[in-house]
């Protein structure tokens, strides 16, 4: 997704009650086990960035791939709303 940067957000849809959280809540560790990967690390060389990991589902990789998604979680643009943790 060539508009995808480091302002969009980790939604939950609706399996994960609507939850969504931003880049610096990863970053912090207030996202659930969700850990942002190093772009400049070559193991990530082959990710979207930016790209999310978590070991709770399935190990699986979340990055800005168009369309890509792990479980109920996608990446999306930020909302002016209060639904952020």
């Amino acid at each position: 997704n060539p508009t995808c940067d480091d302002s969009y957000v980790l939604y939950g849809g609706q399996a994960n009650g609507h939850i969504s959280y931003t880049q610096q809540d990863v970053i912090d560790g207030n996202a659930g086990d969700w850990q942002l990967l190093d772009a400049n690390d070559p193991n990530n060389a082959n990710y979207n960035h930016p790209a999310y990991y978590s070991p709770s589902n399935n190990h699986d990789v979340l990055d800005c791939t168009q369309g890509d998604s792990v479980g109920d979680w996608t990446l999306v643009e930020p909302q002016n709303n209060n639904n952020e943790k």
